[in-house]
Parts: C-alpha cells; structure tokens; sequence
C-alpha cells in the first residue's frame, strides 16, 4: 500500500489540514478513492504528537476503551487533543482524584474499560486511591499519565517527580518514549491493544501508560515523516476498523469422557 502526502499550508511534505482532524464514521475505503478515510484523517493530524497520540486513541477505542475521562493540563494536551478529536465519549473533570474515581464508577456500571487522562507531576499521584480500589475489587481501569521527556528527568525542572513506579498494584506498566521518526507506530498500537487486554482480562485491574512529550504539546503544524504511516502493518490497521492486535481468552476445559469415567 502506498500513501502519498499531501500539503495544505504551504510547509513542503507537511500533512495538515485543520478541517480533517476529526475522524470520520466509517473506516471503509470508497470506491471512487484509492485511499480509506482513516487513512486522510491519520495523513490530515497536525504533528508527530498529534500522530502517535490520534492512532493510540483511535486502537484504544477499537480494543474496547469507552469512556475517557480527561483533567485539565498542560503536558497532557497531545492525549487530550487526540480525544477531543475521536469518536471516543469524554467528559472533563477538574480534580484527578475525582477523575479516576469517575472512571471506576463507570467500569463498575458498564462493565466496560474507562482512561483517565492526566498530566504530569503530582496530578499522577492523585490517581493511586482509585487505582488500589481498582486492584481490589478488579475493575478494569486504564490510566494515561502525561510525562517529561528523558532529557528533562532528574534535573530539577518545573512540575517533575519520577513518575514510573508510583503507581503500584498495576496488572502492567509501560513508560512510553516521545514520539519521534525513529519510534515505531506500530509498537504504540500493540501496547495500547495489550493495555485493554490486561486491563480486562481475568483478573481485571488498572493499567498504566506513562507518556514522555516534547514539544510542540499544542496540536500546531509541523511537519513529520510520511514513513511512520508506511510500515505494512500500519497501513493494514489504517484500512480496517478492526484492532491492531487480537487477543483471545483461554480456552474452557472440556474433559475428556474416558477420564471422567474412570474417576
């Protein structure tokens, strides 16, 4: 499959349109366009952050997130620019522990996942009483915490605490790099499928996702690399509506006639 980039503002090779970001309804290509719509939509996303963040929200979605639930914040904004932009029902909350007692609340009533959104510092610290209810009680709850890039850890800079390890009884962690031309889409597309499964698999619990950003955090035009949306796998999902990766439940014991009986 081969995309072709295409410029709207002027920047050579910049795939922006700020009348496309919104995801459309349907997935299937048309019959009168070589390209899906998810593929315009993915080829229209402003920035690198933009990008990585719009097609994580959107495999989110697919692998059975319902709800995200979103805190107000500043190293936050490509996740929540991303689900602004998606088909995925949000709602605002002020206060991050609010927000992830919000998200239990719905996984308890649906019997859905929920994400809370937050950004970096101690609005992630704000999360750990939700996320030890979720433990115990095994609610399915993703959480998306917004981070410092490598470079600015440990060096004292503005609203910082280490953030990977404070959250504990996680069913998984990842502390995800920034989004760059030489990170691999499609690993952030198999870690967003894989965080819903250990999120909903037996014994449910809460995941976290701990991104690193740099800027531009805003969904501003620059230009990025037409070959992260290249790779074959990639342009498969973009085709689809189905989620990257499919994960399967053990299968139930079936026992055998001639065991059952001799006992």
């Amino acid at each position: 499959t081969h995309l072709s980039q295409k410029s709207t503002s002027g920047a050579p090779g910049l795939a922006f349109s700020p009348a496309a970001t919104q995801l459309p309804e349907e997935h299937t290509s048309d019959t009168g366009s070589s390209m899906s719509q998810c593929e315009e939509w993915a080829l229209a996303l402003p920035n690198i952050n933009a990008l990585f963040c719009g097609l994580l929200i959107e495999e989110l979605r697919r692998s059975g997130v319902s709800h995200v639930f979103i805190c107000p914040g500043s190293r936050s904004t490509p996740l929540t620019a991303a689900v602004a932009s998606s088909r995925v029902p949000h709602t605002v909350v002020i206060d991050e522990r609010g927000a992830a007692y919000a998200a239990v609340g719905f996984a308890r009533a649906t019997g859905k996942c929920a994400a809370v959104i937050v950004t970096s510092g101690t609005a992630v610290a704000n999360l750990l009483p939700a996320t030890v209810e979720a433990t115990t009680d095994r609610v399915p709850l993703l959480l998306l915490t917004a981070d410092r890039p490598a470079e600015l850890r440990d060096t004292g800079a503005n609203q910082t605490v280490t953030q990977p390890g404070m959250l504990t009884c996680l069913r998984w962690f990842k502390d995800l790099p920034c989004p760059a031309p030489t990170e691999s889409v499609a690993a952030w597309l198999s870690d967003a499928g894989y965080a819903v499964h250990c999120a909903t698999m037996h014994p449910a619990g809460p995941v976290h996702l701990n991104f690193m950003f740099r800027e531009p955090l805003a969904p501003s035009a620059e230009a990025w690399p037409l070959e992260l949306l290249q790779a074959p796998a990639v342009c498969s999902w973009l085709r689809k509506s189905s989620p990257f990766t499919r994960y399967f439940g053990p299968a139930p014991a079936c026992p055998c006639t001639d065991a059952v009986s001799e006992i």
